[in-house]
């Protein structure tokens, strides 16, 4: 078990207020325009991706249908149907399906090696890259799933078994809110602190330790200002 100061803060237990059960499904109101979508299996507890679940109370009507279940939110309507595929979103009058089909896509780790969409450095053969699902879409709807490790009462992270965990943006194209929607559920990103503004080291070298020091002399020597010094370039 992690030292409690260790722990990462979240809040992954959803208001009760804001659940829906139905069949299989648990449907989770977010905010009006960000649900999840569990099925089978539910879970309560914190993941890699996913820290906060837990928010004010949403207003929302539900309407049963003959295979399925309807949402209504302030402005938008959720169909979630038995056949998950037929599920759709109805915004502004469009029906959207969940199929990400217009998906803006993610960031990747890392471009070392890149050339365009193609990876050339760790790649033998060469691949193109391939992105994850992003929070935004053309069309108005994205999903994303959260397969990540959970993050247990004991602080650790574990794998468990893959599980149908699907989060719906419904954000038109106020791609800002669906950005701050996710910061939202997965936590602010920790801001650098103020010390570490100024110039940084980083060379990729098999430092010895005096070696290290004494380049660290060296800055002081030339009066070259330093606020943080990295090890490697595998820093980040």
């Amino acid at each position: 078990m992690l030292n409690k100061h260790l722990f990462i803060n979240s809040d992954a237990k959803a208001n009760e207020n804001n659940v829906i059960l139905y069949k299989d499904y648990r449907i989770t109101l977010l905010f009006d325009r960000l649900i999840r979508i569990e099925k089978n299996t539910f879970l309560d507890k914190p993941t890699c991706a996913i820290l906060f679940r837990n928010f004010d109370d949403v207003n929302y009507k539900s309407e049963l249908l003959e295979n399925g279940i309807k949402i209504d939110v302030k402005g938008l309507s959720y169909f979630i149907f038995d056949n998950f595929i037929e599920s759709y979103v109805l915004i502004n009058d469009e029906k959207i399906l969940l199929d990400n089909k217009e998906n803006l896509l993610s960031t990747f780790e890392g471009l070392d090696g890149c050339d365009g969409n193609v990876n050339d450095h760790y790649a033998n053969p060469p691949k193109p890259l391939v992105l994850e699902k992003g929070v935004c879409s053309k069309n108005g709807v994205a999903v994303i799933d959260d397969n990540s490790s959970i993050i247990d009462e004991d602080g650790i992270i574990k794998k468990i078994k893959d599980r149908f965990d699907k989060y719906v943006f419904a954000y038109g194209h106020e791609y800002q809110d669906a950005v701050k929607a996710f910061y939202a559920i997965s936590g602010n990103v920790p801001l650098i602190p103020r010390y570490a503004l100024g110039n940084w080291w980083s060379r990729y070298h098999r430092y010895h330790s005096d070696e290290y020091l004494a380049l660290m002399d060296k800055f002081i020597e030339k009066d070259i200002p330093l606020t943080v010094a990295t090890i490697d370039m595998d820093w980040h």
